[in-house]
């Protein structure tokens, strides 16, 4: 039911804001030290999050293994975020 739907993605919202506050420090504090370029760091932290999200399938069935998932997720963010 759409109650049921609403409720799950609370929850699942409520298991990820945590990780999502930590990233949104590190991509300030990244940017304040000149590392990454300035940008929205909320939307940002939402964008890593869905990289690491979007690595859960191939993790579960074996496609890649954890340092894989690690070492492309990294090498893409901070591609991203470098400063020019």
């Amino acid at each position: 039911t759409r109650m049921s739907c609403i409720d799950a993605y609370q929850r699942l919202a409520d298991h990820v804001a945590p990780m999502q506050d930590i990233l949104v420090g590190i991509i300030e504090s990244g940017t304040a030290s000149g590392h990454f370029r300035a940008g929205p760091a909320r939307q940002t932290a939402r964008m890593i999050l869905a990289l690491i999200g979007a690595e859960r399938l191939p993790l579960l069935s074996g496609e890649v293994t954890v340092e894989q998932a690690e070492e492309t997720i990294s090498g893409f963010v901070l591609r991203a975020l470098a400063t020019p």
